[in-house]
């Protein structure tokens, strides 16, 4: 555990003014009482004055030496006792949370082997595990800081440990709780969550301000839904997305038909492992347009996978699917590589547009990587585009924020994608230079028919205008949607008006100005779109 302590000096001090003190009494002793007169009698006259004075000098020195022993033993077992405490702090910062102190997830799942035999002796017996998650927590923490985020997470603790009291809470990490519940009933346990998010969504006072967050809860219930509790934080983890979606500050109890979708999801992710495995996942490009002379500028690369039995699983699942199970960098290196080769045969003024996901960019040797696959494959930095979205500086936003200055000092250009449907922040405008904003295509096919969408709209390109950022205007469909961007003054367009995501020999085509009939029926050159309109 480590190194002994070195003995105190007033210790070293004690043990001698004891000795000295000893040594004097036992000499004054044997000067009076003459102990040698004894071993005279046994072994003949012993006059000499150096052998009593030798005598004396053993006695004492044994006498010294067991104080001495004495004086160590004690050091020794307050040593032991301090290396003990040690110890013990040791395993408690392994349980617990250091910042809110409450147990860990750690801490809960030692309990496992406990709860599932207390459940096998007592079938009867009711426990719920819920999962609880901050609603709003981010953007109070941008408000404060992250000194001010810590303490919130604090005073969370602390209020979670008062309602819950009679019951186990915990902080599994970020803004996630979990609790373990005792319970009679199972309306109980909802009740207790229920009771939980009303408690959450009184205000809390932070450096002076008064803040509101609020939390949405998932429960599963042992034995009912499971008799394992890893299989109950899972259960409670997916009914607590579920109320997320539904509505935030909301409880959600879990159904068997969310087991379904785990299944689902579990199959998808074993045939994620096998499909980037066996390199299955394929590349297509959409192009980006300039809106005032129709030239393709680029093409964004997207990931598409196609199951044997010609079944398309969307990407808004299977990147979330393999952002979670840990594939995210395997699949996303393996796509970039190819994409990098493809771009390789566009001419030279066409670029690459590349999406990166949160947890790469919480990669601190993820910019090394980049530019040595650059390398690897002979695209320039500067025709490479990488995207990252506003969700992605949620956790760790200094090491994102040091990994894309990097990049750019790199040659790299970034752009900002969905801006406006994320957790939008201007703070991020003023951390990175981006050198593209793109609108979410929410505000470019609503824009036409809200007034407030459309001053929603016409404010983005104003600060894009000011700030001297390029605004990428993501979905156009229609021709109408075109000129309502154009009217925005905005420069840069993509959507299926120009294209729809292609392999890469479409793409090739469509550089080359192929016009075939084919072609027109998958993709109509841009430019004709444009003077259409």
């Amino acid at each position: 555990m480590g190194s002994k302590k070195p003995l105190k000096s007033g210790n070293a001090r004690t043990d001698a003014l004891i000795i000295a003190a000893v040594v004097v009494a036992v000499w004054s002793f044997v000067a009076q009482w003459e102990p040698l007169t004894l071993v005279s009698k046994l072994f003949g006259d012993l006059e000499s004055y150096n052998l009593r004075e030798a005598m004396r000098g053993l006695i004492l020195a044994g006498i010294g030496s067991m104080v001495f022993a004495l004086r160590r033993h004690a050091d020794f077992r307050r040593e032991a006792l301090g290396r003990g405490n040690a110890e013990d702090e040791i395993v408690w910062l392994t349980q617990h949370d250091p910042l809110t102190r409450l147990p860990n997830r750690q801490c809960l799942q030692s309990k496992a082997e406990q709860l599932e035999a207390s459940i096998s002796q007592h079938p009867t017996k009711l426990y719920a595990v819920l999962a609880l998650d901050l609603d709003g927590f981010k953007a109070v923490n941008d408000l404060v800081g992250h000194a001010g985020g810590d303490e919130l997470l604090v005073q969370v603790g602390d209020r979670l440990k008062w309602l819950l009291s009679e019951h186990q809470v915990f902080r599994l990490g970020g803004d996630e709780f979990a609790a373990l519940l005792s319970v009679t009933h199972k309306q109980d346990a909802l009740q207790i969550a229920q009771k939980t998010t009303k408690a959450l969504e009184k205000p809390f006072e932070i450096k002076g301000i008064q803040v509101e967050i609020g939390a949405s809860i998932g429960i599963a219930m042992m034995p009912e839904h499971t008799t394992s509790l890893d299989r109950a934080l899972e259960f409670s983890d997916l009914a607590m997305y579920k109320a997320k979606k539904q509505s935030k500050g909301t409880c959600q109890m879990f159904t068997q038909g969310m087991g379904a979708e785990i299944v689902e999801r579990s199959r998808i992710e074993l045939e994620l492992r096998r499909a980037i495995g066996g390199d299955q996942i394929c590349v297509h490009y959409q192009p980006y347009i300039d809106l005032n002379t129709g030239e393709i500028l680029g093409f964004e690369a997207l990931a598409r996978w196609r199951q044997a039995d010609g079944t398309m699983i969307p990407p808004s699942i299977f990147i979330g699917i393999a952002e979670q199970s840990g594939q995210i960098i395997e699949l996303s290196e393996s796509l970039f590589k190819k994409a990098c080769l493809a771009a390789c045969d566009w001419p030279d003024d066409k670029t690459l547009s590349f999406n990166l996901s949160p947890s790469q960019l919480r990669d601190r040797l993820l910019s090394a990587r980049i530019i040595g696959m650059l390398s690897e494959c002979g695209l320039p930095p500067h025709r490479l585009e990488l995207e990252v979205t506003e969700s992605c500086f949620v956790h760790d936003h200094e090491t994102v924020i040091a990994t894309l200055v990097d990049l750019k000092n790199a040659g790299i250009r970034i752009a900002l994608d969905d801006f406006g449907t994320g957790y939008s922040s201007f703070s991020r405008l003023t951390k990175i230079e981006f050198d593209k904003i793109k609108i979410d295509q929410l505000f470019v096919q609503e824009c036409g028919e809200s007034e407030r969408m459309a001053k929603i709209v016409g404010a983005i390109f104003a600060l894009g205008k000011n700030l001297e950022t390029t605004i990428v205007a993501e979905g156009i469909e229609t021709t109408a949607q075109l000129e309502a961007m154009k009217a925005f003054g905005c420069d840069i367009g993509q959507g299926y008006l120009f294209g729809r995501p292609e392999a890469e020999d479409v793409t090739v085509d469509l550089i080359a100005g192929i016009d075939s009939e084919a072609d027109k029926k998958r993709i109509v050159p841009p430019l004709s779109r444009l003077q259409a309109s």
